[in-house]
């Protein structure tokens, strides 16, 4: 049974349809876990939002304030200190392995930033490689900045549930769009 030249075009622009869009796999939120292990908490925890179009990785990556006490809500908005995006992001389906840096900016220590969010003067200016593998929803692997490899830190993200951001924007901007989002669905 031969197809019309119609089926043939549709059949071709429903498969690039298909093949256009994200990737589910590594596409989410995935938030730092803590080890169970340590009696000490970071300064910092990490949030990645991730967005997947074959071996291109694209997204953000959010840094919170590590609350005073484990007993304390992690993640929670107030932390929140810097929203930075992801560049340069790649991924290896055959090594489930997922790639990509990211710019941490020099924090001018003049201005109004929240004390607890500036980065002691190790952290300043730094060019951030992420090189995670994903197994069974877990991405683990390692972070360190470019000019300082001996830095490499081991980190674990866990995929958690939740709308994923596009862009970085204030706090207050954020809260409204995903309210106006959860409003229109």
């Amino acid at each position: 049974m031969a197809l019309s030249s119609v089926s043939r075009i549709a059949i071709l622009i429903l498969l690039l349809i298909i093949g256009c869009g994200a990737n589910k796999k590594l596409t989410g939120i995935w938030q730092q876990e803590l080890d169970d292990q340590s009696t000490e908490l970071p300064t910092f925890l990490y949030e990645i939002h991730l967005a997947q179009f074959g071996a291109k990785v694209t997204g953000l990556l959010l840094r919170y304030r590590t609350p005073s006490s484990q007993d304390l809500s992690l993640f929670d908005r107030a932390d929140r200190c810097n929203c930075y995006y992801i560049i340069q992001g790649s991924y290896n389906d055959d090594l489930s392995k997922v790639v990509f840096s990211i710019l941490e900016p020099t924090v001018n220590r003049d201005t109004d930033t929240e004390p607890s969010c500036v980065p002691t003067a190790q952290e300043l200016e730094c060019e951030r490689i992420w090189e995670l593998t994903e197994v069974d929803g877990v991405l683990e692997g390692e972070t360190w900045c470019v000019d300082q490899p001996q830095s490499r830190s081991p980190i674990k993200l866990l995929s958690t549930p939740g709308v994923t951001l596009k862009e970085c924007m204030p706090i207050d901007d954020q809260t409204q769009a995903q309210e106006s989002l959860g409003e229109s669905q």
